[in-house]
């Protein structure tokens, strides 16, 4: 597992095949402001959980402003994702997520960082009380 505090390259979803199919056929959850699309994906394919983040163009023109909102949302995730990372050990699942940003405005980080909280452990929650989501 990663050092503490840390969001390495491997964490990072990057395989095309992976991204696409989690667009297709990934269960969709709505954790305002993210829309977080959510696939299982066997131990063998990749070491651990890894993230895609998108912030769409149609909603924020310039790409200062996207940049921005990706930076804040690393971050909260470099810093909130071990809990996370081991209620998913507990579990024995991989995850492939997409983390897309809804929301018409910029959000102060504070705010996002709660939210992005909430979305992980709206992730949890799923996965505990939704056996087919294991064996997507």
């Amino acid at each position: 597992m990663t050092k503490k505090n840390s969001f390495s390259k491997s964490e990072h979803l990057c395989l095309r095949s992976l991204i696409s199919s989690t667009f297709d056929s990934g269960i969709a959850l709505k954790q305002y402001p993210f829309r977080l699309l959510i696939q299982a994906i066997e131990h063998n394919e990749i070491e651990q959980t890894q993230i895609l983040i998108s912030v769409p163009k149609r909603r924020f023109k310039r790409a200062v402003d996207r940049n921005l909102i990706r930076r804040r949302i690393k971050e909260a995730y470099r810093l909130n994702h071990m809990p996370f990372y081991q209620a998913l050990d507990q579990q024995s699942v991989r995850l492939a997520i997409v983390v897309i940003y809804i929301h018409n405005e910029i959000l102060e980080y504070p705010e996002i960082e709660k939210k992005l909280i909430l979305s992980l452990q709206k992730i949890i929650d799923n996965i505990q009380t939704n056996p087919i989501a294991k064996t997507i």
